[in-house]
């Protein structure tokens, strides 16, 4: 698997771990946490036969949902999930968006900290970028603070299983067009951008930053109105 800026390469086997290990984390403790299942759509690397085999030969396969009672048999989608299916992937439709925009808050109010200050969130380096996502996406902040919260999480997610799938249904399994977001945007109707609406922007006041950018955003918020009322009085 390709990725951007970090690792030139990782392999299919570590998604699969990470999966397969942080969900039975996340279920630990709970009614489901020796039946648990996760969702994945078709990556081509998750589907191909080398991958199969190695899931079924470490028990993993079986936690995946995959098509069942004939559903997909006679084609070549036959038991596995079909395609890119980003409509039904919480992460690909909205959460990455989520998290690439917090960071990105992040990033433009500690611009003013010394490029080695350790509370800085930058991109100027891998090292420096995985340190930036890894301080936002922490689960230790509980579930109303970091990014994704659990409510955004329980709102795609409810999203992706009950309109999205009742629209693919609707449309007898094929792809509908604008369904589902890459962009994270749900405040604009309209089939030109996939999306839909939501009634209530976030609040920009109320939205979360991280400790280490809780000073950085203070002063610089201090500079800025500081700033204004002089050219105010000018």
């Amino acid at each position: 698997m390709a990725s951007n800026g970090l690792k030139s390469s990782i392999c299919v086997t570590e998604l699969v771990e990470h999966i397969v290990h942080a969900s039975a984390a996340v279920m630990h403790n709970t009614a489901h946490a020796k039946d648990w299942m996760f969702m994945h759509d078709a990556l081509f690397q998750m589907t191909c036969k080398s991958t199969i085999q190695w899931m079924k030969e470490k028990n993993y396969h079986r936690r995946w949902i995959l098509p069942e009672l004939g559903l997909n048999d006679g084609t070549r989608f036959a038991g596995r999930p079909v395609g890119n299916s980003p409509e039904l992937m919480p992460w690909d439709c909205s959460l990455n968006k989520d998290v690439d925009d917090c960071f990105h808050r992040h990033r433009s109010v500690t611009l003013g900290l010394s490029r080695d200050a350790s509370a800085k969130f930058c991109a100027s380096t891998p090292k420096r970028l995985e340190s930036a996502y890894l301080r936002l996406i922490d689960p230790s902040h509980g579930p109303h603070k970091g990014c994704p919260t659990s409510n955004r999480i329980i709102q795609d997610v409810t999203k992706c299983l009950t309109t999205h799938v009742l629209a693919v249904i609707a449309a007898g399994g094929a792809i509908v067009p604008g369904l589902g977001s890459r962009s994270g945007c749900r405040r604009v109707r309209g089939v030109e951008r996939r999306g839909g609406r939501r009634d209530k922007a976030p609040d920009v006041q109320g939205r979360w930053y991280h400790d280490d950018a809780v000073v950085a955003r203070a002063e610089l918020l201090k500079t800025s109105i500081a700033t204004t009322r002089e050219h105010s009085d000018g």
